[in-house]
């Protein structure tokens, strides 16, 4: 587990965002009553049609390999990309972000099918929500996203989610933060707007 340098900690506190005035965005939707704070959202993309039609092809040529009797690396590679390609294409497709939030605990879930962690931890131990920016540097291109992170009370750090959308992320900062009557504070390294 990571930990918050000191010269991180949370600092002042950030001017009053009136979280009712956010645009939500178009693909969640929010759940929220005295007891618990729901959010649901798919990371479905159009792409994930791609990799399917991937998916079948390896697979389809796996088995001719394998009818054809040529050697077994050769169409095994095939059956595991194949198999590789489908699996993320169903995860594209059916699969759901829930976060759910109670007095007692904050949880991050991705299913039904497994495909990430399902951070979970208790909100007492809660101390901030920051948006971090997450940076792949590529040869190509830089590939980018947003974290969600907590700072706990022990000062270490635990990632609860990424998404591509910043607007997605603070938006998800911002409610928890209000339901949970987190005062929002500046951490140094949290990114307020994408670069």
């Amino acid at each position: 587990m990571e930990y918050i340098s000191s010269d991180r900690l949370p600092g002042k506190a950030k001017p009053f965002l009136d979280i009712e005035r956010l645009p939500v965005p178009a693909d969640l939707h929010i759940e929220k009553d005295a007891q618990s704070l729901r959010i649901n959202y798919t990371l479905f993309k159009p792409i994930v049609w791609l990799a399917l039609a991937c998916g079948a092809f390896f697979v389809a040529g796996g088995l001719y390999l394998l009818s054809t009797g040529a050697p077994g690396v050769i169409y095994i590679a095939s059956l595991l990309m194949g198999s590789l390609f489908l699996y993320s294409s169903l995860v594209g497709i059916f699969n759901q972000r829930t976060i759910l939030v109670t007095r007692e605990q904050l949880k991050v879930t991705y299913g039904p099918l497994p495909f990430e962690k399902n951070p979970r931890l208790e909100t007492s131990k809660l101390v901030q929500l920051y948006t971090h920016q997450l940076a792949i540097p590529s040869r190509y291109r830089d590939i980018s996203g947003f974290t969600l992170e907590a700072i706990l009370s022990d000062g270490s750090l635990m990632p609860l989610l990424t998404d591509p959308s910043y607007e997605k992320v603070h938006f998800l900062e911002a409610h928890i933060e209000s339901w949970l009557g987190i005062q929002d504070t500046f951490v140094p390294g949290e990114i307020t707007r994408p670069s």
